[in-house]
């Protein structure tokens, strides 16, 4: 290695300034050249560029140092011999007595010039951006009014005429606020930093370092001797990279199932593979019904592989707020990896659904007094025992399980390899089998997968494609087991909207009777938490303005506005009819073996003439009572509508038939019968109608008596002959 020292000269401040030029021993540049001021931090900034071309770092610093101790001495002669010396070295950037603009226009200059060699700075989404090379792995850094004047400190002298002086000043604060408002868009746009070689958008594997303009990617990768990815990899291509991923990399995780191992490898694949993806990937959930059995593990070796060392943990909130900070907080750093890890509480956060989902995370993060739209391009990944989740989670999830079915699932022994270490240390290799996979995707065409996940089309279309083209099947396989761990959701949902019905059927109520009405049953305690009686009120009536509109079993929630008098938001409930279909087949048609006829006794419809005003049918008994489920159908004509819900409700499970009941009816022995369309349990229950309207049962119709106590129907109200 060669260290060139060009145009070194004093620049009155004990400095040198000058160009330094690194060579191989032949003399070839290896691509490592800085221009400036070389003063005690000279070193870091020539070896952040060099740390990147992957240099020998102890070489370079033995010679730099070398290097400098005999430009200083050589300087030093000179000027005890009388040389001139250049005063200012950098650009110079007058600030008195000039409009802001032009001096925010040569401030941009000094960035554009910075950017000539080895781009730096970017605009990453809508914020100005630097890269920073001190931490590992590398990563994007917001630039905030302190951090930029520290940049165009070094990068020009910004100074103050005083006579016949200049006299240095710091870049006015000003400027640097206009220049952190409008970022111009002549930067290079960076979509964020990757730390292995990746399959480019045209199907082209990316393996040099450095900023890709066409990707927008900075690919931080040094020491990677990794084999070469054949552009049509053959059968024993593939092979070798089946093997290493799913045999020798995966082939001791306790998997479920064949879609939780496809599963596996969509993970470790979906950093490789991500600028294929243009819309968002899922949360990659990992999980177990055990501590012990290897979730961390299998999330450690996704990252390992995809940026050589752990992944982004970021720990849940315990509330919407606390997420979503955590999440800014996070983005704005653009991992390769997102690990939520360990999760305990159920998964329900508005913004991790909102991140899951999005292109782009619009935030103001700490430090910054302005919102940033930063891109979102991470590989989710989360590990927990027997999670759950809301609905809307559930949608945003693919599952991998693992499950040893061992008491003590971290004893296990036999393993092929010590992981993670083996992982790392063949991680180029790892790498070629994942590139060898997408390149042999891509050379056949890039047949799109069949599975269809909402929101993640082209993820599941890109994934699905090259799993299949592998011959690797599963993808998406255990959906209906995702959904159903999120049903638990709805339960509780289910039970209360039934009670909700049967207290106070359509009529609008507010969210204290709502809570009280949970409270009596014990349900949505997951709402109160450790909150207080009006804490959880507070947070059931946010979960009531989420749900509105939504349809939970036979009724949609409804939002009836806000009580003219208390000016509390109010609720009602509307009952949908059943779905029907007139090719359904009738339990007991003739030849239909699709269902099995109900256990005797048979239902018994009454005979004799019913009320004209009567009509409709009871849909639901045609399923259930099969040998007479042609007698009613035939008594569609003559029943009312309000047959459908009444007859159900006073049919018992014995299949009692109305006939029976009716006698009970005539002598006003009705509390343990519903009356639906009164809205109301039998006398002394307080009624939901107006006074003088119609209470109808099948065969029974009366004028409700209305006194704020009770609604009951009397012998005299009774219409037609009670006989029939």
């Amino acid at each position: 290695m060669i260290l060139r020292a060009i145009g070194f000269v004093p620049n009155g401040r004990s400095d040198l300034v000058g160009t330094i030029v690194v060579c191989s021993d032949q003399g070839t540049s290896l691509g490592v050249e800085r221009t400036g001021n070389y003063s005690r931090d000279a070193y870091d900034e020539l070896a952040r560029i060099a740390r990147r071309k992957g240099l020998d770092m102890e070489v370079l610093d033995a010679k730099f140092w070398d290097l400098m101790a005999q430009l200083r001495a050589g300087a030093d002669q000179a000027i005890a011999a009388g040389a001139p010396q250049r005063e200012h070295t950098r650009p110079v950037v007058q600030v008195a007595d000039r409009p802001l603009r032009d001096i925010e226009d040569e401030s941009w200059a000094l960035i554009g010039a910075a950017n000539t060699l080895d781009p730096r700075y970017f605009l990453f989404g809508d914020a100005l951006t630097d890269i920073d090379s001190a931490v590992d792995p590398i990563r994007p850094r917001l630039l905030s009014l302190p951090s930029l004047r520290h940049h165009l400190d070094r990068l020009g002298d910004y100074l103050v005429r005083r006579g016949d002086d200049d006299r240095p000043v710091a870049p006015p604060k000003d400027v640097v606020e206009m220049m952190l408002s409008v970022v111009p868009g002549t930067l290079p746009h960076l979509v964020g930093v990757v730390a292995t070689p990746y399959v480019a958008p045209d199907g082209d594997i990316v393996s040099a370092p450095g900023y890709c303009a066409a990707t927008g990617l900075y690919q931080a990768t040094s020491d990677l001797s990794m084999p070469p990815v054949p552009a049509a990899p053959t059968a024993g291509d593939m092979a070798e990279a089946r093997r290493l991923l799913l045999d020798e990399l995966l082939g001791d995780f306790p998997f479920a199932g064949q879609s939780d191992r496809a599963h596996a490898l969509a993970a470790l694949l979906n950093p490789i593979v991500r600028p294929l993806v243009s819309g968002p990937t899922p949360l990659m959930m990992i999980e177990a019904p055990i501590e012990g059995s290897g979730k961390g593990l299998l999330a450690a070796l996704v990252a390992i592989i995809a940026t050589g060392g752990p992944p982004a943990v970021l720990a849940e909130g315990s509330n919407g707020e606390e997420w979503r900070k955590r999440l800014t907080s996070a983005l704005v750093a653009s991992p390769v990896v997102i690990l939520l890890d360990n999760i305990k509480a159920k998964l329900d956060s508005g913004a991790l659904s909102s991140a899951l989902t999005a292109v782009t995370w619009c935030d103001r993060p700490m430090g910054l007094s302005r919102l940033v739209s930063v891109p979102v391009r991470c590989t989710w990944m989360a590990t927990a025992n027997n999670p759950s989740y809301s609905g809307e989670i559930a949608r945003r999830v693919v599952r991998i399980r693992l499950d040893s079915g061992a008491e003590r699932p971290w004893e296990r022994t036999g393993w092929r390899h010590e992981l993670p270490q083996w992982a790392l240390e063949e991680r180029p290799r790892l790498l070629w089998g994942l590139l060898t996979l997408a390149r042999h995707w891509v050379a056949a065409g890039r047949p799109p997968g069949r599975e269809i996940m909402g929101s993640y089309e082209t993820w599941a279309a890109v994934i699905g494609g090259i799993l299949g083209a592998a011959g690797v099947p599963g993808l998406l396989g255990n959906r209906v087991e995702v959904y159903a761990q999120a049903e638990n959701d709805l339960e509780a949902w289910r039970e209360l909207v039934e009670l909700w019905w049967r207290t106070y059927s359509a009529r609008p109520v507010g969210i204290a009777q709502l809570f009280d009405l949970a409270a009596s049953r014990k349900l949505l305690t997951d709402l109160r938490g450790d909150r207080s009686d009006r804490g959880a009120r507070t947070a059931l009536g946010a979960e009531l303005a989420r749900v509105r509109g939504r349809v939970i079993g036979q009724w949609r929630i409804l939002d009836a506005g806000v009580d003219a008098h208390t000016h509390v938001a109010r609720y009602a409930l509307q009952r949908l009819e059943p779905p029907h279909s007139p090719d359904l087949p009738v339990c007991g048609t003739p030849g239909e073996t699709s269902c099995e006829p109900p256990d005797p006794p048979v239902c018994e419809m009454p005979s004799g003439a019913v009320s004209d005003q009567v009509s409709g049918l009871a849909r639901s008994r045609t399923q259930s009572c099969a040998e007479s489920g042609e007698t009613f159908k035939g008594l569609a004509q003559g029943l009312a509508q309000g047959l459908a819900d009444s007859a159900q409700s006073y049919q018992d499970p014995d299949c009692e038939t109305l006939r029976d009941l009716r006698p009970d009816l005539m002598r006003g022995e009705n509390e343990d019968h519903t009356h639906p369309d009164a809205g109301h349990r039998g006398a002394g229950d307080r009624c939901l109608k107006r006074p003088g309207s119609r209470c109808s049962l099948p065969g029974v119709f009366g004028v409700c008596h209305f006194d704020d106590a009770d609604c009951g129907f009397r012998q005299e109200d009774i219409y037609g002959d009670p006989d029939s």
